[in-house]
């Protein structure tokens, strides 16, 4: 019932936060509230936008298709990063998040300045797309933390297509 209301509107002070490191924790600061239900619905009214800007970049570059958007991540889980992992609100990238399968690096390479000449703020980029990240089970994609109209950023997987079929099954 929390969710289902309207988000405040994202103070200046706080949108001059994101990008810088958190100071307790030392994680980067990448969403403009700390209140995990302002987030929740900062990313429900932003996942239009950012399914909008998925497909349109996807149909420019050669190679790459929008896979799924998750627009609302589980809450429970949000509860469980904040609190057993010890993650400030601010510092989890993945309240709105996508999946873009990607035929080669240079599609990810292609499909990342895109989103940059987009005019979104690209906020990080974590690229384990060849070698795979070994924090999880090696797992590879590119990581990209873009900031949206509204404030709120979203992580974008980018995936090789191989590997989104698997995960697709």
């Amino acid at each position: 019932e929390k969710l289902e209301q309207s988000s405040k509107p994202v103070k200046d002070e706080d949108l001059a936060l994101v990008g810088t490191k958190d100071e307790v924790s030392g994680r980067l600061i990448v969403q403009p509230s700390n209140s995990p239900i302002q987030l929740e619905r900062l990313a429900a009214e932003a996942a239009p936008e950012l399914a909008t800007l998925l497909s349109h970049i996807s149909s420019q570059v050669e190679g790459a298709k929008f896979d799924r958007e998750r627009p609302v991540k589980n809450w429970n889980r949000i509860g469980e990063k904040v609190e057993a992992d010890d993650k400030p609100p601010q510092t989890v990238a993945d309240y709105l998040a996508a999946q873009v399968a990607i035929d080669s690096p240079e599609g990810k390479d292609q499909f990342i300045a895109a989103l940059e000449a987009s005019g979104h703020k690209i906020l990080n980029v974590e690229d384990n797309f060849l070698a795979g990240n070994p924090k999880v089970v090696n797992y590879a994609s590119a990581n990209v933390q873009v900031q949206l109209n509204n404030g709120v950023s979203a992580e974008i997987q980018l995936v090789p297509r191989e590997q989104a079929e698997v995960t697709d099954v």
